[in-house]
């Protein structure tokens, strides 16, 4: 990961959750807040629970922004108003392989006094003005799951720009058998032919966004780590695969006119790790061959909507509309290497046909 990132010392962790936390910890830390005062935490209301798993887990509090759903990208308005609540770190996180530009959020967190934590868990080796996700400011958060650009089958890092943080808690490296079974299992399961199958299954945690609770952090399983390697060598291939077949797909929608669809604007140097559509609720139902095409609905609430966080959540925090609109209506589409020509023409025919 060095050699990706050379810029920064990168400490490999047993998840992106963890290097989150861990990230936060140290934000906390330089932050200095007083004791027994939990620090406020931005966070896009619209986003994987596990951001709220490591600001919890850090023991910190949540104050919720919004997303603009053209963009995908933070509403700075809405951030603005999280740091005048009181919010003195915030976290930005990339979807869908879409690298947001964090000046804005550099510049607030200047005006305010605050730190930027950049989750590019799903970054996917997308690029702004030439830089990777992960290396604009000074910590950054890397995963390695399932469905990943670099699928180790786990594992994360947690990036710091060298001389910013010396050493993360040591932590015990496991074998990771059970990561091994994951990374292999989910690009066989993934082809189109047989993606139904645990898409059907509750037990393979197919989309599922369910809360977790936080644990301790721990060291990459030694069977992730040599699986991180190989992903890393064949990179470079799979982002040109996968920004092609996005390209082609986003050239082929762009053709539909159904009501009931719509395409966030394009984002350049796209990690493409899946592209994102909008469509009605009821647009799904009446077509239940879209999951069997890998069509697979995002983050069906936003953080709010977790009873589990509640506790964690600052007053000022609400179902923020853009956010709420996202939960409802976000589904992606597959970019990964088994998405063949029959299975392309499926998928545009399916949201391009007349209504």
């Amino acid at each position: 990961m060095s050699a990706v990132y050379p810029d920064f010392d990168v400490h490999l962790t047993d998840s992106g959750t963890s290097a989150l936390l861990l990230a936060l910890e140290f934000a906390f830390t330089t932050l200095r807040e007083g004791p027994g005062t939990p620090t406020l935490v931005a966070v896009p209301a619209y986003a994987c629970p596990d951001i709220a798993t490591a600001v919890i887990g850090a023991r910190g509090r949540m104050v919720l922004y919004d997303t603009d759903p053209a963009t995908l990208m933070p509403d700075w308005e809405s951030v603005r108003g999280a740091m005048k609540a009181g919010a003195r770190v915030v976290v930005v996180a990339h979807l869908f392989g879409r690298v947001i530009d964090l000046a804005p959020a550099a510049a607030l967190a200047a005006e305010f006094g605050a730190l930027v934590v950049e989750d590019a868990a799903q970054h996917a080796g997308g690029t702004i003005h030439g830089v990777r996700g992960g290396a604009q400011g000074t910590l950054g958060v890397l995963s390695f799951g399932r469905g990943k650009g670099l699928n180790a089958g786990g594992g994360g890092a947690l990036l710091s720009r060298r001389g910013t943080l010396q050493r993360v808690p040591e932590s015990t490296m496991s074998l990771g058998l059970r990561q091994l079974v994951q990374a292999a299992l989910s690009d066989v399961l993934s082809h189109p032919l047989l993606f139904s199958i645990p898409a059907s299954i509750p037990a393979f945690g197919v989309g599922a966004t369910t809360y977790r609770e936080p644990q301790a952090p721990g060291g990459i399983p030694a069977t992730v780590a040599a699986l991180l390697i190989e992903a890393i060598r064949r990179e470079p291939s799979a982002l040109r695969q996968r920004r092609e077949r996005e390209r082609r797909m986003l050239d082929a929608l762009d053709q539909s006119s159904r009501p009931e669809f719509q395409l966030p604007s394009r984002c350049e140097g796209s990690g493409a790790l899946r592209t994102p559509v909008l469509l009605a609720p009821a647009f799904v139902a009446s077509h239940p061959h879209c999951r069997a095409l890998g069509i697979a609905r995002s983050y069906p609430r936003t953080l709010a909507d977790y009873r589990a966080v509640g506790d964690a959540l600052h007053p000022s925090s609400s179902r923020l509309t853009g956010a709420a609109l996202l939960a409802e209506r976000t589904y992606t589409l597959p970019t990964h290497r088994h998405v063949g020509d029959e299975e392309f023409a499926r998928i545009v025919a399916l949201l391009t046909r007349p209504a």
